[in-house]
């Protein structure tokens, strides 16, 4: 599978969960998506999940409550 493709797709789900969110994690998101996308797209999917993997971490985070 595509790690890379499939943690940008988990993401574009939880940034739904962000929406409401007013502590800037939705930039720094955001931010990360087109780093990540770009990566991708230059053919480093290692450098592409590695950016998404971090993401994904704070989305959670996030949706835990925390900072």
């Amino acid at each position: 599978t595509d790690l890379c493709r499939f943690n940008l797709d988990k993401i574009n789900n939880g940034k739904a969960l962000l929406a409401t969110d007013t502590s800037g994690k939705s930039g720094e998101i955001d931010t990360a998506v087109s780093q990540a996308k770009a990566a991708h797209a230059a053919g480093d999917d290692k450098k592409c999940i590695e950016i998404t993997s971090k993401a994904l971490q704070d989305l959670q985070n996030s949706e835990k409550g925390g900072q």
